[in-house]
């Protein structure tokens, strides 16, 4: 009897054992979701709040095939993890950087001023009318002016989809494949489809009873269906810089690259390039890219691997950025 009370008892334990192993293995997982998804931090020069976005490989590019050719191929990209801005860059926070870097003297070391106007706070107020809302009417330069300051910089395109997506694999949207006015800032506008009913079940859903007003909109002025990474307005409202130079047969040639053909590749622009880059970022000439549609954007523009690019020079009351900063140095 004792051996066999032994033996149930060890079998016992044993069992208990495994059922413990298997939930704390199911614990750590929940876990490492957190650290990856969910840790925000206060960045203290701009007072804005960051999320942590775990590092690792996606494929960037059109998935569902119904694009642009510039969208095309799609390929696996490696990054870094980083963190990202919640929202946009505000007015108010915009408003503070001018204050402190340039209240005394627009003129700043690296002979800028000629492509820093100040900016038009009446137009500004008619598309973005309170502090809290995006800073509209900014060049790809006063990007990098305010990114510079705050000790931040602008995202890689890659790092824009990446984010954009949530962690979530082939959809349209960054919360799903179905068009929303209620998650979604954007307009009636024609951009980027000569054929609208091309992309009908882009449209399927029930509409709300009134399309959000012409203009930018503030955080909180929208639901927001929770993403993996928690980010706003990543697919309207605003369309917002991106660090890298605009390039439209860019993913053909990654694809086309003997290295790249054996695996995945980093991003292009990391590490010494873009140090490189914010350093001299005021003699750039050429085109830059834009991601995200807008509070006017057709809703073609809308999708997370749409592609869109201005000259450095260009302003609009529809554009505006947010930033980035590496998470280890």
């Amino acid at each position: 009897m004792k051996v066999i009370s032994r033996v149930f008892v060890f079998g016992l334990l044993f069992l208990v054992m495994l059922i413990v192993s298997c939930s704390e293995k199911e614990g750590e997982k929940v876990q490492q979701s957190d650290i990856k998804y969910d840790q925000t931090i206060i960045h203290e020069k701009d007072g804005s709040s960051m999320k942590y976005i775990s590092g690792g490989e996606f494929e960037m590019g059109d998935y569902l095939r119904e694009g642009n050719e510039n969208e095309l191929p799609r390929h696996q990209v490696y990054l870094h993890s980083f963190y990202m801005d919640i929202n946009e860059v505000t007015v108010g926070q915009y408003r503070e950087f001018l204050e402190q870097k340039y209240s005394s003297d627009l003129t700043d070391s690296d002979g800028s001023e000629s492509i820093f106007p100040q900016p038009d706070w009446r137009e500004i107020q008619a598309y973005s009318p309170t502090d809290q809302h995006p800073m509209i009417y900014v060049s790809w330069y006063d990007a990098m002016q305010y990114a510079t300051w705050a000790g931040k910089r602008l995202p890689t395109e890659a790092e824009w989809e990446y984010a954009a997506r949530g962690g979530q694999i082939g959809l349209r949207y960054p919360w799903g494949d179905y068009i929303d006015m209620t998650l979604a800032n954007y307009g009636s506008g024609t951009g980027g489809t000569s054929s609208p009913d091309a992309y009908a079940p882009m449209l399927a859903g029930p509409p709300p009873s009134e399309a959000p007003a012409p203009k930018t909109l503030k955080d909180g002025d929208l639901k927001h269906k929770v993403v993996s990474y928690g980010l706003k307005n990543m697919a309207a409202n605003v369309s917002e810089w991106c660090l890298d130079e605009w390039n439209a047969d860019f993913y053909q040639e990654c694809k086309d690259s003997e290295d790249i053909k054996m695996g995945s590749i980093r991003d292009p622009f990391s590490g010494g390039k873009i140090v490189d880059m914010m350093k001299g970022f005021s003699a750039v000439t050429t085109p830059r890219v834009l991601r995200g549609g807008a509070w006017n954007s057709h809703h073609f523009r809308v999708r997370v691997s749409y592609r869109n690019s201005s000259l450095p020079t260009f302003t609009s009351n529809n554009v505006g950025f947010r930033c980035v900063k590496d998470a280890f140095p």
